[in-house]
């Protein structure tokens, strides 16, 4: 019987030892399972589903591999509620939109519109009613 008990402290000594190793390997595994999260949600920031809102401003640029240099295009997004995003677009999209236009992504497709004004400034009105700013009409001459 005694060398059964010798057998179990072996045993038990084993385990122990494992322990620290098997908790390590979890805590590294959290820890790649974390940042690979995060690399989806950067990535998945960037490219949205689907958003609606105002170009505030846009530019190129290129990233840099072994592989060669590729360019890259994006814009800065206005919600409708403020909130601003950066979205990457591809190259036709870049060239035709410029700031100021709506934009809007949806399953189909982006599309751009111009903004219409909402509504006029005074200076806008006065060249149309053909008065100053301040409402007064000019001296006739």
């Amino acid at each position: 019987m005694k060398k059964r008990r010798g057998i179990k402290k072996e045993h038990q000594e084993e385990r122990g030892a494992l322990t620290p190793t098997i908790v390590w390997g979890l805590v590294v595994l959290v820890f790649l399972v974390g940042v690979m999260f995060v690399a989806y949600q950067t990535k998945r920031s960037l490219r949205p589903p689907e958003y609606e809102g105002k170009i505030i401003d846009k530019w190129a640029g290129y990233s840099h591999s072994e592989l060669g240099s590729f360019p890259y295009f994006r814009v800065l997004v206005e919600t409708d509620g403020g909130q601003r995003m950066t979205v990457a677009i591809d190259r036709d999209n870049y060239e035709r939109a410029k700031v100021g236009m709506r934009i809007k992504k949806t399953p189909k497709g982006i599309e751009l519109a111009r903004v219409a004004p909402t509504h006029a400034s005074a200076s806008t009105l006065a060249m149309i009613t053909n008065r100053e700013p301040t409402g007064r009409r000019p001296p006739r001459s």
